[in-house]
């Protein structure tokens, strides 16, 4: 992926760790390629439509409190609170950032990956899905997020290889509302 570019891409490690505290983001923009944002003083950024978000997009952006995606992102890869309908999440996409306190997927889901997708968020206190997730794959979704109270999935889950969270002391299970129609993992436990 870090070889492919869109026509309108704000550049790999375009601003990283340049004290940018806010930015602007053009309409056309299509591609946030690999660590274009990382290690910012952005507290709040929004996305433009049908935006693929890069690897450490974001990574080491301390004060990053609020990304408001679009209605459609093509993808959000690993660094990457509000997200809207999004084909794939990468594992690691939302690792190491240190003020976010909650994340809500508005929209479906095509694939999200389940490799430590939400980790070492010290202040995650809650992640909504509210629509139809096709597909989850690996079992550690969530890692070192000691506030981590609850993940809830509103809408239906297609196929889920989710287990347990790791080191997530005030996690106490997933609620899912909807049906999950193929479950792979003993820990994965459905409530209604």
């Amino acid at each position: 992926w870090r070889e492919v570019q869109g026509e309108h891409t704000l550049p790999p490690y375009l601003f990283s760790e340049c004290g940018l505290t806010h930015i602007d983001l053009p309409e056309r923009l299509d591609t946030i390629a690999e660590g274009a944002l990382g290690a910012t003083r952005i507290s709040r950024i929004v996305l433009p439509e049908d935006v693929l978000v890069g690897a450490s997009a974001f990574y080491g952006s301390s004060e990053l409190a609020e990304v408001v995606f679009p209605r459609q992102a093509r993808g959000v890869w690993k660094g990457a609170l509000s997200l809207n309908h999004v084909d794939f999440i990468s594992g690691g996409a939302f690792q190491r950032m240190s003020a976010v306190e909650r994340i809500e997927v508005n929209g479906d889901v095509g694939q999200l990956d389940g490799w430590r997708t939400f980790a070492e968020c010290p202040q995650l206190k809650r992640v909504d899905f509210h629509g139809v997730v096709l597909g989850t794959g690996g079992p550690t979704l969530l890692a070192d997020c000691p506030r981590l109270e609850q993940v809830v999935f509103h809408g239906d889950i297609l196929s889920t290889g989710l287990g347990a969270a790791e080191h997530c002391p005030l996690f106490e299970g997933y609620t899912v509302k909807g049906k999950v129609l193929r479950s792979q993992h003993k820990d994965f436990v459905p409530q209604v």
